[in-house]
């Protein structure tokens, strides 16, 4: 037997945006009973935060590896020059 386990992965500013846009959502809703009539009475959703954010590193440029604090937007390399800041995801 072949089991199908499958997750989605949304992103959203705060777990009430994500509950609030949810709750008023018709496609949501809709997609919601596709899902019960197609493939059964089982499922969960869960809201996942963080619990701790490490330092994130990046590389610049010049090849040195620069380590900065979640949330900064403009991190500078020794080297004087601006490292690119990426989502995790």
């Amino acid at each position: 037997m072949t089991v199908l386990r499958g997750y989605t992965f949304t992103l959203w500013t705060s777990p009430q945006a994500a509950e609030s846009a949810m709750a008023r959502s018709a496609p949501h809703r809709a997609g919601i009973e596709r899902v019960r009539v197609r493939f059964g009475h089982r499922a969960f959703t869960s809201i996942w935060v963080p619990h701790r954010l490490n330092r994130q590193m990046a590389d610049c440029r010049c090849g040195r590896q620069v380590w900065f604090e979640a949330g900064t937007t403009a991190p500078l390399c020794a080297c004087g020059a601006d490292v690119a800041v990426a989502s995790y995801i």
